[in-house]
């Protein structure tokens, strides 16, 4: 692989290259550093990025590695707007909403994930009403231009309405002070923007997500 490809120097990156949608994946820091080496290792790289060979699995650590080291060396810390975009999601289960942040490709891989959250909290004792979800394509957009789609929704019986939903997201994000640019009731979505997304990567363990799903699926990832 060429040397911009193993140590890609610009962030944002970009997104038309196998690094460039690996630091993509890093910048969002969901996963592991071990997730994302497992993930991308199963990527058909030429069949994805035409003109692109494919790397062997000590290549795909080495250049995941070289990510981060890149990513870490422009981001030190987390931007105020990250922070309170954290607080916010990690707020939303306090008013019975399921979460899911960056996991699935799609929106039914997304719902996958709201409804393993959802019998997550329900087994320690939590009532679920409704959900909030952003999939992997739409973190992306977080990183690359500052704008998060959040869709939302209720699961069937629990007597709440689609709109006291929304009106309980957007009340979580006003407590932070995120704006929310959008709100749009047919797709059952909020758009939180403008938002300069900047986190440092640790590689905790916040999604196991497995890129290769976001990587192969690139023509439904652009909303």
């Amino acid at each position: 692989m060429s040397n911009d490809q193993t140590a890609p120097r610009r962030f944002p990156p970009a997104r038309d290259t196998f690094a460039g949608t690996i630091a993509l994946r890093v910048a969002a820091a969901i996963d592991t550093r071990d997730a994302l080496v497992e993930g991308f290792g199963d990527v058909d790289v030429p069949d994805v990025f035409p003109g692109e060979t494919q790397p062997t699995p000590a290549e795909v650590a080495d250049l995941v590695d070289a990510v981060i080291a890149d990513h870490n060396e422009h981001v030190r810390r987390a931007t105020p707007e990250a922070i309170q975009l954290l607080d916010a999601i990690d707020g939303l289960p306090t008013r019975g909403l399921a979460v899911s942040f960056g996991e699935g490709g799609d929106d039914d891989a997304a719902l996958d994930a709201v409804v393993r959250s959802a019998g997550v909290a329900i087994g320690h004792g939590a009532t679920v009403e409704g959900y909030c979800y952003s999939t992997s394509s739409d973190v992306a957009e977080l990183v690359a231009e500052g704008r998060l789609p959040m869709t939302y929704g209720v699961f069937a019986e629990t007597g709440l309405s689609v709109a006291e939903v929304a009106e309980r997201v957007r009340e979580v994000l006003g407590a932070q002070g995120l704006p929310v640019a959008e709100d749009d009731e047919e797709r059952q979505r909020v758009v939180v923007a403008p938002v300069r997304w900047a986190v440092p990567f640790h590689g905790h363990a916040l999604h196991e997500v497995a890129p290769p799903e976001d990587v192969e699926q690139r023509g439904r990832l652009s909303r």
